[in-house]
């Protein structure tokens, strides 16, 4: 990088940190009382290094700004049922998987094609004590498939699992790109809930990636999913989830029937998740050791990768009270009849991708925090060509929150 790029990448940090140092409010919890509206923004920087294997050696840097405006119903109409929810993102096109280590799961979960987009805009109803409503653009993975544990780990694969985000014809409704959806959540005994959504099956326009566009097509066919949870203080979380896409799908060369067919109407996969508190110095729980288990699978005759296992552990509070240090494997397998495509085309490939991470956040101020990372990729992309990588990455972050 020559030193007008480093000037120039200096004063976006500096503009980003100054914007969310002005920001009005921010989300807090103790607030006594608090408005109607409630602000959030966050800044992420990451730089990246693949000191060993993927497709090349090289540094890349990545950023994304993220900001959230949320409405009280009550507070600000009197309206108690309701609350209206909008954030916006922005990210470069700094690129680590794409052009460095060749894989297929990432190795950030804030990689995208530069973009300034909107990407929730819905609003909540409770329509008693123990059902909601939200409607409007929705974050399939702000509720579905969500692990507390894992979201630790930088590496997307643990935000949710690849069996669901290589999906559909595009994928769900998750970043950086979201559709337009409903969801239903009841919850229907004091530890138990049930949710259920229907979203737009392919989500913005596909020709047109960094614009944020509702477009509906019968062709798309619609986004289905249901999750039941069960939440504690020990088994923090017990989840299980199922997905289904009502649209038509090109299916791989050894799936293809006797007529001759090369699509297939629908697909779906079904996937499950517990995270547990395995030791803590207190009865708080906020600190000690903490594991994450999730397990998913996909349609063998449609999708890329048929099973994911992931797997984590957790400790807070190794050197101050809120740091985490955690230990994380995330393993992606190829379908047979994928692999037996691919040999047809002579082009081989391995049957999974594991990707073994390494990270350690430290709050550093109540507005700063950073968080060393490694990642070693074992098979990238399953591609016996590629060398296995080593990402060597550090994020930083600022989130400025104030009453």
């Amino acid at each position: 990088m020559d030193g007008r790029a480093s000037v120039s990448r200096l004063r976006r940090i500096g503009a980003s940190a100054l914007l969310l140092a002005g920001t009005p409010f921010a989300w807090a919890d103790d607030c006594d009382p608090c408005g109607p509206y409630r602000f959030e923004g966050k800044y992420l920087h990451e730089t990246w290094d693949v000191a060993q294997g993927g497709l090349a050696r090289g540094v890349s840097h990545l950023e994304k700004m993220d900001l959230a405006f949320e409405l009280d119903g009550e507070r600000a109409f009197g309206l108690p049922a309701l609350t209206l929810f909008a954030r916006v993102i922005y990210d470069n096109a700094g690129s680590v998987s794409a052009d460095l280590t060749g894989d297929a799961q990432g190795v950030s979960n804030i990689e995208a094609v530069a973009a300034t987009r909107l990407f929730e805009l819905w609003s909540e109803w409770s329509l008693d004590a123990d059902r909601s409503l939200r409607v409007g653009l929705y974050d399939f993975n702000s509720e579905f498939d969500a692990n507390a544990t894992g979201a630790l780990f930088i590496n997307p694969s643990h935000g949710i699992g690849k069996d669901i985000s290589q999906s559909g014809r595009a994928g769900p409704s998750i970043f950086p790109v979201t559709s337009f959806g409903a969801r239903v959540r009841w919850s229907v005994a004091p530890a138990w809930s049930v949710q259920v959504a229907a979203l737009d099956g392919v989500p913005g326009d596909p020709n047109r990636p960094t614009r944020t566009t509702v477009k509906f097509n019968s062709e798309d066919g619609a986004l289905l999913a249901a999750e039941v949870d069960r939440r504690g203080e020990r088994l923090r979380k017990l989840g299980i989830g199922a997905w289904y896409y009502t649209g038509h799908f090109d299916q791989f060369t050894d799936s293809v029937d006797m007529t001759g067919a090369n699509s297939r109407h629908g697909t779906g996969g079904a996937y499950a998740l517990a995270e547990m508190r395995l030791w803590s110095p207190d009865s708080s729980g906020d600190q000690g050791l903490a594991t994450f288990l999730r397990v998913g699978v996909a349609d063998r005759e449609v999708q890329r990768f048929v099973q994911y296992f992931g797997t984590g552990l957790v400790y807070t509070g190794l050197l101050m009270k809120d740091d985490q240090l955690g230990l994380a494997l995330a393993r992606a397998t190829n379908a047979s009849p994928y692999r037996r495509e691919q040999s047809l085309a002579d082009v081989p490939a391995d049957r999974s991708e594991t990707n073994l991470e390494l990270t350690w956040r430290l709050s550093v101020r109540d507005w700063l925090s950073v968080q060393p990372d490694l990642q070693y990729i074992f098979n990238p992309n399953t591609d016996p060509t590629i060398a296995d990588g080593l990402a060597l990455g550090l994020r930083v972050e600022i989130s400025l929150k104030r009453p």
